[in-house]
């Protein structure tokens, strides 16, 4: 957190509004041997139309809103500091921020995740997340995802470090490297995405914007089974900087 704040993307499409739980986890990270776990967060999530007035927000969690147990999420202790916010979402793109809980607080790892509250109910779903988080030279950032239903579906998956550039954005990361885990084991992965030309119809497909054919920045298309998948991104050696991980569900066909 602090400097680099730790920001998700997620895009709802449909016809309908949806409950979601967004729980930005600092605290709770301690008891899974996160040794630099924030003591405290603040979670913020904007409207991609307003990112100057938060749409709903949440500084220190307690029972009375719920903390999406019951949605397969980790329980929470009473009081721990971390955030949770339930709220009702209509289709359009959000952006989520986990800050420190206040300024006097040290910054340090942070988890945000998004729960879909009805997922029986495909009139409206997530087709889009996304993570923008400042490497440093050999850590990694990592965005989770599960998929629901009965048939495969296929997904593109990008870890965008130079292509942020034409967006004004300095210090990228300059050669991200992109492995897609199942549990522990690594399925399939990507360094350099050498202007693919199955990459770069996903990304039409899905409205993603265009990577310039020669750069270092990462991608892959495949068909997965319903199930949880992890999208790891890692720095090299001797590379720090901003990169921003995107997984996209692509229609069906």
């Amino acid at each position: 957190m602090g400097e680099g704040v730790l920001t998700a993307g997620f895009v709802l499409q449909g016809t309908i509004a949806k409950e979601f739980v967004v729980r930005g986890i600092g605290p709770t990270l301690g008891t899974f041997d996160v040794s630099d776990s924030g003591s405290a967060t603040e979670l913020l999530v904007f409207r991609a139309s307003d990112e100057t007035t938060p749409f709903a927000s949440n500084n220190g969690w307690f029972s009375s809103s719920g903390d999406g147990r019951e949605l397969g999420a980790c329980s929470l202790i009473e009081g721990s500091g971390d955030s949770v916010m339930r709220a009702s979402f209509g289709s359009d793109p959000y952006t989520a921020q986990v800050l420190p809980g206040s300024d006097t607080i040290d910054p340090g790892s942070a988890l945000i995740e998004i729960y879909d509250a009805s997922v029986a109910d495909l009139r409206s779903r997530l087709t889009n997340l996304s993570a923008r988080t400042n490497l440093t030279a050999n850590s990694e950032v990592t965005v989770g995802f599960v998929l629901d239903g009965q048939t495969p579906r296929g997904v593109l998956i990008r870890a965008v470090g130079p292509g942020l550039a034409e967006f004004g954005v300095t210090g990228t990361l300059l050669d991200p490297q992109l492995l897609l885990l199942t549990g522990s084991t690594p399925e399939v992965g990507n360094n350099d995405w050498n202007g693919s030309e199955i990459s770069r119809a996903a990304a039409e497909q899905v409205g993603a914007f265009a990577l310039t054919f020669d750069s270092k920045d990462a991608a892959l298309v495949t068909t997965l089974p319903p199930g949880a998948y992890t999208a790891r991104v890692t720095a090299p050696t001797n590379q720090s900087g901003i990169v921003l991980v995107e997984v996209y569900l692509l229609p069906d066909d």
